[in-house]
């Protein structure tokens, strides 16, 4: 039995036009064969709806349960090596303070990987000019950094030896959907207020407090 069929029958036991006279013959049926429903009352109870469920022998479907805060996942401090303590501290604060879960995607970057965040969406041409391998060209692409200096990034590891830079990506973990990095941006900052340290978003390079208004789409990345 497909989900369908499972979803119309919760339907079903949810319809007004049951009667309770509908409902005793539905647990008189399931007592006689030998699935105990309680008491032949009328009312469609937990008992009388799993009854029915293992009369047809499926399961009715669980809710999805909400995304919990404070999910540390292992890769977590992997992730963060070499990252700036300061904005370690507001990454983790954020976690205890954020209704929803998120992802650390990136902390410290190689100049590889510099390099090949800036071959995307540029020629082989674009890249030589810039000194850069030409073999991270990706002109196929979308592009996803318009950094003038490919390793000007604050990925890179700074002069105090630390990178500069995180990109967290928060649940449902769905690329198109702004409100989630919104929402983990203004918790990010209401952590970085509480440690006294000051955070630049991807989204608000400006800092004016209005998110892409020139076109910044960087919404994963945080910064120091």
């Amino acid at each position: 039995m497909g989900q369908r069929t499972i979803n119309a029958l919760l339907s079903a036991l949810e319809d007004p036009a049951m009667t309770s006279a509908d409902t005793r013959l539905i647990q008189e049926a399931l007592n006689a064969k030998g699935i105990d429903v309680g008491s032949v009352d009328g009312i469609m109870g937990k008992n009388t709806v799993a009854g029915l469920f293992k009369l047809l022998d499926i399961k009715k479907p669980e809710p999805v349960p909400a995304p919990t805060s404070g999910d540390w996942l292992p890769n977590w401090d992997k992730n963060l090596e070499g990252v700036h303590p300061n904005l370690v501290k507001v990454v983790r604060r954020a976690a205890e303070l954020s209704p929803t879960p998120f992802r650390v995607l990136e902390g410290v970057r190689s100049d590889a990987q510099a390099y090949a965040n800036w071959g995307k969406g540029r020629t082989v041409a674009q890249l030589k000019a810039k000194g850069v391998p030409t073999k991270y060209a990706q002109p196929n692409v979308p592009k996803v950094t318009w950094l003038n200096n490919p390793l000007s990034t604050n990925h890179r590891k700074k002069s105090d030896g630390y990178g500069h830079a995180v990109d967290l990506f928060p649940a449902p973990y769905q690329w198109d959907d702004v409100k989630p990095f919104n929402d983990l941006a203004s918790i990010m900052f209401k952590a970085a207020r509480e440690l006294g340290v000051s955070v630049r978003w991807g989204a608000d390079w400006n800092e004016n407090g209005i998110p892409r208004e020139k076109g910044e789409f960087d919404s994963p990345h945080f910064e120091i």
